[in-house]
């Protein structure tokens, strides 16, 4: 309502006060609705500006699929740096120990990390259980010790009907894999009764 108006209702001689009043109170009736009209228009555009454009969902679901490949790479890494780490360590203390050098990294592919324990330090906090694994496993790298093993020619689960993966006629590299992980020990004699040599075998 301008003030013009008003004054225009007012300098009207002509019309009675009661007029004059009701003329005023329209005005006033007019500009409430205007408002309220202005409200709404406005509330309607605010509600519009508020809605997540066309595709957000689409593109929030991206997101939030690159932040899980993203972290499961970052753990990824982590894992392969916590390993190579730990491999590191039981190296430098198998070395120690007097394992021979060549075959500490075929025995380091066969192992179970899991047997290592490290302090909060990242140290092996378990070192004699791992030593005692290896030279358990592989005790024929380690000094000069001499232990008497089974006959190369019939291993134990080794007869001369079970086919051996090493021997030219018979090489399975993934038999190979399975029995080295499952029993050393029946791997190594068979690599033995194949006549190859451990350390130059693949």
């Amino acid at each position: 309502m301008k003030r013009s108006d008003v004054m225009a209702i007012i300098a009207d001689k002509e019309k009675p006060d009661k007029e004059i009043v009701q003329a005023i109170m329209d005005l006033h009736k007019v500009d409430a609705e205007l408002w309220k009209a202005v409200e709404s228009e406005l509330r309607g555009d605010l509600a519009d500006a508020l809605k997540p454009p066309e595709g957000a969902e689409d593109w929030q679901q991206k997101y939030n699929d690159e932040v899980t490949a993203h972290k499961a790479t970052r753990d990824g890494y982590a894992a392969e740096k916590d390993a190579a780490d730990t491999d590191g360590k039981i190296s430098a203390l198998l070395k120690a120990a007097g394992m021979n050098a060549a075959a500490i990294p075929k025995a380091l592919k066969l192992y179970d990390r899991k047997i290592v324990e490290r302090g909060k330090d990242g140290e092996v906090s378990n070192s004699d259980k791992v030593l005692e694994f290896f030279k358990g496993e592989w005790s024929e790298f380690f000094g000069t010790t001499e232990t008497k093993g089974a006959d190369i020619g019939t291993p134990p689960g080794y007869s001369g009907t079970t086919k051996n993966p090493w021997m030219k006629e018979s090489r399975n590299l993934a038999e190979q894999t399975r029995i080295f992980r499952e029993n050393p020990a029946l791997a190594r004699q068979m690599v033995k009764a194949a006549g190859l040599n451990l350390l130059k075998e693949g």
